[in-house]
């Protein structure tokens, strides 16, 4: 499942950790339901509004201490190149799609 969270806290200007913590703890949520989920991690997308560089420069750390053999958590690059002046959900979604298509992470 690709999981992309964490923008509407950094919008609304909570901490950096109080997000990680966040996201760490609805991986735990999903691994409650289902215990071999395979999880993309997105990192947040640029936006002028809600800088997500902090964020997104602890989600390697996240996931490498979530990582498990049985639902394993691979990180997902949507912060590059990611315009928000030109480019809509569907364009993201079909660039995350082609990233996984050619040689990306696929968990």
């Amino acid at each position: 499942m690709l999981l992309h969270a964490g923008t509407n806290d950094i919008c609304q200007r909570r901490g950096v950790a109080s997000t990680v913590n966040g996201i760490s703890g609805i991986i735990d949520v999903l691994r409650t339901v289902n215990p071999r989920i395979r999880i993309l991690l997105a990192e947040l997308i640029n936006s002028s509004n809600c800088p997500p560089r902090p964020v997104n420069a602890r989600l390697p750390a996240l996931v490498a201490d979530k990582n498990r053999p049985e639902s394993p958590i691979a990180l997902a690059d949507q912060f590059s190149g990611f315009d928000p002046a030109t480019m809509t959900y569907d364009g993201d979604a079909s660039s995350c799609s082609r990233r996984l298509a050619h040689g990306g992470p696929v968990v």
